[in-house]
């Protein structure tokens, strides 16, 4: 393991189809590699098109190995879900741990006695997330947040409905509903990505996905603030920009967690800056 983080600094996000596993350097901009972590799941040697598949169209994969470089005598370590991604997100033989078979019951699930490859990224930087199945144990002490990652978007069993938003579960909270399960993973993925910060003084704004939290100079809403760095801002406001895009209607009250997250999210980008060279602004959080 030590030898994986001297060769490559990761970044990462874990990504399972039913997993997904992505690290990102907490330090913004440094100069690191992201790490996008896709883990087919169940899938067989004939099911994309690089490897003759006609009945199962999959360009964007055939695009990643015509572009890429192909290992083509990789062997997983076990034929069920969960011990081959014990064996993955530990870098051990399940067969070492026990880990052998599909846990099966709240007690069972991969011993914490394991660290985790996301647990390793966290040490040394980087913000992970994890966005699919889980299936690695359902008791507190074995879910995601609890095993290295930051972020946490799936169910923690082995199989799950693609209409149903029961037993989804957004960090360890239950999470709101969706139209079909592989479009929410898929977006959910884009959005840990893609997020965009802004500061100016004591004005703030994040946005991930279709949520904005934005704290703004209060001559936007036709007061006279004075301007500049000592411009009067206002409370910090929480907009769904996929219902809402002129920024109309605050969401902070109703969702106080998305707020949470999002504060935190900036909070920690904010922590690689330094304070102004001059002006009176101090970007704090409200």
């Amino acid at each position: 393991m030590s030898q994986l983080l001297n060769r490559c600094s990761l970044g990462v996000f874990l990504l399972t189809l039913s997993v997904s596993v992505l690290f990102i350097p907490e330090v913004y901009g440094a100069d690191r590699p992201n790490v996008l972590w896709i883990v087919g799941d169940d899938v067989g040697y004939g099911d994309v098109g690089f490897h003759g598949c006609k009945d199962i169209p999959t360009p964007h994969l055939d695009a990643l190995a015509a572009n890429g470089m192909r290992f083509t005598d990789g062997y997983v370590s076990g034929p069920y879900c969960s011990p081959t991604r014990a064996a993955l997100l530990t870098g051990r033989y399940q067969q070492r741990f026990g880990h052998e078979f599909n846990p099966g019951g709240n007690a069972e699930g991969m011993p914490t006695t394991e660290k985790t490859l996301a647990e390793h990224l966290q040490s040394v930087g980087y913000k992970t997330g994890l966005v699919g199945k889980w299936h690695l144990g359902n008791t507190p002490n074995r879910r995601p947040l609890r095993r290295g990652f930051d972020e946490f978007f799936g169910f923690l069993g082995g199989a799950h409905s693609y209409f149903e938003a029961e037993g989804i579960l957004r960090g360890d909270r239950p999470a709101e509903a969706i139209d079909y399960e592989t479009d929410a993973f898929g977006k959910e993925a884009v959005t840990f990505v893609h997020a965009l910060f802004w500061r100016f003084g004591s004005q703030m704004a994040i946005r991930k996905g279709d949520w904005k939290l934005v704290r703004y100079d209060l001559a936007a809403d036709g007061e006279s603030t004075g301007g500049g760095p000592r411009a009067r801002v206002s409370t910090t406001k929480l907009y769904d920009l996929s219902k809402d895009i002129h920024e109309a209607h605050d969401l902070s009250e109703q969702k106080p967690e998305i707020a949470q997250a999002l504060q935190a999210d900036w909070d920690a980008w904010n922590a690689s800056n330094i304070a102004p060279l001059w002006g009176a602004g101090q970007a704090t959080a409200q």
